[in-house]
């Protein structure tokens, strides 16, 4: 599969180790986007606070309208949502908002905080992923993940827990074979979609406090 492959309107995540490719591969598809839609909206969350790849020379190299490039540097929850509420509102109103980038969602994680806390992080990435969805409007991000992890332990880092909750597709920008391109196939299990623990009789402990909900794991069930 290649990149042109992957269908507008998507969510991907493209990760790997620092400096190996994940913002050129990003820029790439927005420069895709914005080809072949002249009229596209491009929304771009900096959460690095870098500007030398958005100037407007660097955004025209990729292809990328620098007058249809609307870009925000924040890197924490309260400031993406609020962003994300006016870009709710751009849409409703009828703006051509095709594609929604941040680098990185690393960067938001950071160690669990009371300023930035994993679950809080996996929740906006899965509310913009969802409208994504609802619109139809590509969502792409960046992930951080270290050399020395086996690939089994890759996807529970990218990002923020199970893509498999909100993710169509994971771009690795350092595959042995170079930028390798995966489908994700989605649970029809809410608990695994939800990244819930599982107990050893197969169910999915929903929430927390003294009288947890639980419900049965459906990818269990099917396997029995």
């Amino acid at each position: 599969m290649l990149l042109a492959d992957i269908p507008k309107g998507s969510v991907v995540a493209v990760y790997g180790p620092p400096m190996c490719g994940k913002t050129p591969i990003m820029m790439s598809m927005l420069g895709r986007i914005s080809t072949e839609d002249p009229e596209a909206l491009t929304v771009f969350f900096d959460t690095e606070y870098r500007c030398d790849d958005t100037t407007p020379e660097a955004l025209k190299d990729f292809g990328i309208d620098p007058d249809r490039f609307v870009m925000y540097s924040a890197n924490d929850v309260e400031g993406i949502g609020r962003a994300m509420r006016d870009i709710e509102d751009m849409v409703k109103a009828g703006a051509p908002v095709k594609a929604i980038a941040i680098r990185s969602a690393t960067s938001i994680m950071g160690s669990p905080s009371p300023v930035r806390p994993i679950g809080e992080v996996a929740m906006l990435l899965r509310t913009i992923a969802r409208f994504s969805k609802r619109t139809g409007i590509s969502f792409i991000m960046t992930s951080h993940v270290r050399r020395d992890l086996s690939s089994d332990r890759i996807k529970s880092y990218v990002p923020a827990g199970k893509p498999n909750a909100y993710c169509d597709y994971l771009v690795n920008a350092a595959g042995e074979t170079g930028v390798e391109i995966s489908k994700v196939v989605t649970s029809s299990c809410d608990g695994c979609q939800a990244g819930r623990p599982l107990d050893e009789r197969g169910l999915h402990r929903m929430s927390d406090g003294e009288y947890p909900d639980y419900m049965y794991c459906q990818e269990k069930k099917s396997d029995g």
